[in-house]
């Protein structure tokens, strides 16, 4: 089994990561978590875990500080970062460093296991192809490598546009590709299908209801044009209902009015 390692700095997030990601049947060994970059480094070069799931902000050292030191030592664990912070600086840093994904919080399950589950199967890959020492010429292999490069590259953009231009009503993969990538959109398409696994449009909506919802819960009165507004989706707030209905079992009103309860009864 591979060994991993978890840290971040909200408690919450290590215990939760903790108990909810199905370890073992992904061939994986928790064998410890850190809550500060400088702990975590020091536990890294001590174990030399496989695999290390990280937040960015951290005390003591941030998490692509830590990443960078490690790279430093030449211990050879595969980083990725969960964090709250999507600017694309933080994500071209870390593409610099090697970092294998980048998730942004908050995210399910899924998305981590999905992300773990990628890197383990490379790192399995990688050990069958040292073992039997293909007889691949140094062309082939580059070319390999830039073709997975390009890939972890197109979707971290993508998710980092999605989180920046989330209120644009025109936001789409077609307008991501040709207003800020300058690729052919069906081949992006393509990549965040192979990457992630699930379709632009779906993670897009997923995105979209998971902001809708924080707004809903944290203004009483917000009315639904401004928060389909907030999502991009003021020219169609029909289909915010819609969308929001399917995925959450409850309209956006009712949403709103059952956590204005919630928060009556318990006198907030």
């Amino acid at each position: 089994m591979l060994n991993v390692m978890v840290v971040d700095d909200e408690r919450i997030i290590v215990e939760g990561l903790t108990q909810i990601i199905r370890w073992g049947e992904l061939g994986l060994n928790l064998i410890g978590h850190a809550y500060d970059g400088k702990s975590a480094l020091e536990m890294i070069v001590e174990k030399k875990p496989d695999i290390v799931i990280t937040d960015i902000k951290m005390p003591r050292m941030d998490g692509l500080q830590m990443i960078e030191a490690v790279r430093s030592k030449g211990i050879s664990t595969h980083f990725i970062i969960l964090s709250g912070f999507g600017e694309f600086e933080y994500a071209k840093c870390a593409l610099r460093l090697e970092v294998k994904d980048y998730l942004l919080k908050p995210c399910n399950e899924k998305e981590v296991e999905m992300s773990l589950k990628r890197v383990v199967e490379e790192i399995l890959i990688n050990k069958i192809h040292k073992e039997e020492k293909e007889n691949k010429s140094i062309e082939e292999e580059i070319v390999e490598v830039q073709d997975e490069v390009i890939d972890n590259i197109c979707v971290t953009q993508i998710k980092v546009c999605v989180e920046k231009y989330i209120s644009y009503s025109e936001l789409s993969l077609k307008w991501i590709a040709e207003k800020h990538l300058y690729m052919n959109p069906d081949y992006l398409s393509k990549q965040f299908v192979k990457v992630t696994g699930e379709k632009f449009s779906s993670y897009l909506n997923r995105i979209r209801v998971q902001k809708a919802k924080e707004l809903l819960e944290s203004h009483d009165t917000e009315k639904m044009v401004c928060v389909a507004e907030e999502i991009g989706l003021g020219h169609n707030p029909q289909y915010f209902s819609k969308i929001f209905k399917k995925s959450v079992g409850y309209t956006p009103t009712d949403y709103q009015k059952m956590h204005y309860m919630k928060r009556s009864r318990k006198g907030l």
